[in-house]
């Protein structure tokens, strides 16, 4: 029988339960849960390292949300001396560096990890890891999962092919809308074959999200969407599901003139769909990322903003900034802020004495674009934020 401890990982983005055994342990950062790490048994030692004096005071629940990468490297360092649970020390501080937003650092933590450890499991691990970074950074034409997918099907491992597909798909398809070139097709049916073996409602999400930027036809892809609600067991990406229906719903009731009669229907479901997903976060234990409850909060005053109560949205937009407080180097929080920013904009063309907010509003823009890598300035130029901000990756 074995024991288990949770631990509170506020600082890495964690919040999962380790067990003491000789078997594995799954660990994945919170505020990305497209897919968890099991860290094979043969890497022993992971709570000596949690335990560690130099990280462990990190790891305390009354620590403020804070970040300090040194301690982290310090201990793989240490490890790396001792030659002793060494690659557990590297997967905390992989997945560290991916929590505070630097990608690339973390891609090259991971590349260490395959020269400890060749085997294939730990492999399709790291490419799904890799590829999400990648993607995340913006590095779209970097994503390359054919060796670990030509392994996963020699194995039939159906779940992890879901995975490379998706996130192969998913890179394709972003690559095509920022640069207007390739086969937009090919990248669509990628997505699709991984929503036929996979039971995460993710993949479906950005599929869907997916065929509306390159082909549109919203009243399709809400239709997709609610189909897929029904599958979904978690309360976080419920919320996310609504909030995407709430989004498209929008789109369409803004691209019709006024006096449409659709409008109002559209404007309804809108609301009622953006106060479903404000429910699912509220129901959500553990809390949900902080970026998903921004945008939640975000697309909630868009449907308020619309119906013209302007004071509700600006207190939703309020509350939108203070879920991202913390989260500013994350991606999926940079893209949900530029897409919240925008909206405050919208909201206050029309309001009295409220230019300095609306040029302050603008320069946050323009320092969280600048954050973002290459290939996410040109999405944000050429397709729709409120989408994109929606994605999960």
């Amino acid at each position: 029988m074995t024991t288990a401890r949770v631990l509170t990982l506020t600082q890495i983005g964690l919040n999962r339960t380790f067990t003491a055994s000789t078997s594995t342990t799954t660990i994945g950062p919170i505020f990305a849960p497209h897919f968890t790490y099991e860290i094979p048994a043969s890497l022993t030692g992971y709570s000596d390292v949690l335990s560690l004096p130099e990280i462990s005071s990190l790891l305390q629940p009354t620590v403020p949300l804070h970040l300090d990468l040194s301690a982290i490297e310090r201990s793989s360092d240490i490890f790396r001396a001792m030659l002793t649970h060494y690659p557990s020390a590297l997967h905390l501080q992989m997945l560290a560096y991916e929590y505070s937003g630097q990608y690339a650092k973390s891609i090259e933590i991971s590349d260490e990890l395959q020269t400890i450890d060749t085997s294939n499991d730990l492999l399709a691990d790291l490419t799904i890891h890799n590829s999400r970074m990648h993607i995340l950074n913006g590095d779209f034409k970097n994503v390359n999962v054919n060796s670990a997918l030509a392994l996963c099907e020699e194995g039939d491992d159906l779940a992890n092919i879901s995975n490379l597909l998706h996130l192969q798909g998913l890179a394709g398809s972003l690559l095509y809308l920022a640069e207007k070139d390739g086969d937009a097709d090919k990248h669509l049916a990628s997505l699709q074959t991984a929503t036929r073996n996979s039971h995460d409602p993710r993949i479906f999400n950005n599929y869907a999200l997916m065929t509306y930027l390159i082909e549109g036809g919203a009243n399709d892809v809400v239709e997709m969407l609610e189909e897929n609600y029904d599958e979904i067991s978690s309360n976080a990406d419920k919320a996310s599901c609504q909030a995407n229906i709430t989004t498209v719903l929008l789109e369409s009731w803004s691209s019709l003139p006024e006096g449409d009669k659709q409008r109002v229907t559209l404007l309804k479901d809108a609301s009622d769909a953006g106060s479903a997903a404000i429910e699912m976060i509220d129901a959500s234990d553990p809390p949900p990322p902080g970026h998903l409850k921004g945008r939640v909060l975000t697309v909630l005053g868009e449907t308020y903003s619309a119906i013209g109560d302007g004071l509700t949205a600006e207190g939703l937009y309020s509350s939108a900034k203070d879920a991202f407080v913390n989260l500013e180097s994350q991606t999926p929080t940079l893209l949900s802020r530029i897409h919240l920013s925008s909206e405050e904009i919208k909201l206050y063309a029309s309001w009295e004495r409220r230019e300095t907010q609306t040029q302050q509003l603008n320069q946050l823009i323009e320092t969280d674009t600048n954050t973002l890598g290459q290939g996410w300035k040109q999405l944000l130029s050429s397709s729709n934020k409120k989408i994109i901000s929606g994605l999960q990756i």
